[in-house]
């Protein structure tokens, strides 16, 4: 099995709703599996072709190595596993998570924000000096 169909079964198990982790461990260990396969072939005296072709069909399709893995449910993840619980919590969640954007913004532009303040004490400086000059010279005339 090409790499290339490694990755189609990656999104076709993370749409299906297995968390990230399993996903991630799944594939390694299919990628490193179907190594071993093809390098044994490849020993045996197998062309590369005939050996990857031996490696994907002792692996099994895309589709059968799916729904074996879909039919688990504990290597879903929480939000599909309890999906009324995750209407309540995320929704929370997010709006507790709602004060933090601006931090998060801030810490991300913290340049651009301490050039920004720094402007705007400066223009409040130069205000307070206007008028301090035109309080004196208003006492003095």
């Amino acid at each position: 099995m090409p790499e290339r169909d490694f990755d189609m079964l990656r999104n076709q198990l993370l749409d299906s709703g297995v968390a990230p982790r399993h996903v991630i461990r799944i594939i390694s260990e299919l990628s490193d599996h179907h190594d071993d396969i093809e390098r044994e072939g490849l020993e045996n005296g197998m062309s590369q072709q005939s050996a990857s072709a031996m490696a994907s069909d002792r692996i099994g399709t895309q589709n059968t190595l799916a729904a074996q893995v879909i039919c688990k449910p504990e290597l879903r993840s929480w939000v599909y596993r309890y999906p009324r619980l995750a209407r309540l919590v995320l929704p929370v969640a997010y709006v507790a998570m709602l004060p933090l954007a601006p931090v998060f913004a801030g810490v991300a532009n913290a340049p651009i924000i301490a050039r920004w303040c720094a402007c705007l004490f400066l223009s409040g400086l130069i205000t307070a000096a206007m008028m301090l000059v035109m309080q004196i010279s208003i006492a003095l005339s």
